[in-house]
């Protein structure tokens, strides 16, 4: 698929606005408080929010996947001493699902709450994921890991497991679906306001 010079632009400019977030308000807030809960949700939340209302600036298949791709390269810029590395796999991973409720449910609401839905969701998957392919820690070490993480985040017993599993995934799925939510109003607030001063 050919895009135009403006929507190649565009898809830079929001993509490397992704990558800016990750390399400063997700490092810093990495750093300074370690022990906030969800927050590297909240960090992709924030950063899929802009990636999308890019898409109402490009509405072409593949382009929230190239805003991501260029969000991951910028990563390796970062000056933190974080792993660099499975942040790159999350903001991959999180543009290909954007892009795949896209693809399912169309460029509208509903097609954003869904990407954003399926992309936060993700943040579940991807220790499992990144901590054993980049660290080689075993499944059950990672599982046992997010239990008791998330028992803490709960206040309720570890041995509720698919309580704990099945709660953590609707809490990402509703701050990713907010994301998808608000960012379909950004975006047509920032276009409107871009017509008329044009």
């Amino acid at each position: 698929m050919r895009y135009t010079v403006r929507e190649l632009v565009y898809i830079g400019v929001f993509g490397a606005l992704w990558g800016v977030v990750e390399m400063t308000f997700g490092d810093l807030l990495h750093a300074i408080s370690p022990s906030i809960p969800l927050r590297g949700s909240i960090i992709a939340a924030v950063g899929l929010a802009i990636a999308l209302v890019g898409r109402q600036f490009v509405p072409r298949r593949g382009a929230t996947l190239m805003m991501g791709v260029i969000a991951m390269l910028l990563k390796l810029l970062s000056p933190s001493g974080q792993a660099v590395l499975s942040v790159m796999i999350a903001i991959l991973a999180e543009s290909l699902l954007a892009e795949t409720g896209l693809l399912l449910a169309g460029q509208r609401r509903g097609g954003f709450v869904l990407a954003g839905a399926l992309a936060i969701g993700w943040n579940l998957v991807h220790p499992f994921v990144s901590n054993t392919l980049l660290y080689g820690r075993s499944l059950i070490d990672i599982y046992l890991g997010v239990l008791d993480s998330g028992a803490d985040l709960l206040g309720i017993d570890a041995s509720a497991a698919l309580v704990i599993l099945g709660v953590l995934l609707v809490i990402r799925l509703a701050i990713g679906a907010g994301a998808g939510w608000l960012a379909w109003d950004l975006g047509a607030m920032v276009q409107r306001r871009m017509g008329r001063s044009g």
